[in-house]
């Protein structure tokens, strides 16, 4: 959608959220580093439209796209 998100920094997580605008990075187990996090957001306007490049191959379209696929009976 675009807008920032707030995630663990866990897995590939942080090749999605490249850019600080994109959304913030806690360690996990960081209840406190979460909360703070999910304040700040809240507070800072969203920059409409930045979505990294990692991201954009996720969608809704090519999502929607590779679950046809998927359930398709010639796949």
């Amino acid at each position: 959608s675009g807008l920032p998100v707030i995630s663990t920094e866990v897995g590939g997580i942080s090749e999605v959220l490249d850019r600080p605008e994109l959304g913030t990075l806690v360690p996990p187990g960081n209840p406190e580093a979460f909360a703070d996090a999910i304040i700040y957001t809240v507070q800072m306007p969203p920059e409409s439209g930045q979505i990294s490049e990692y991201a954009q191959r996720f969608s809704w379209q090519n999502t929607a796209k590779d679950y046809a696929s998927a359930l398709s009976p010639h796949h």
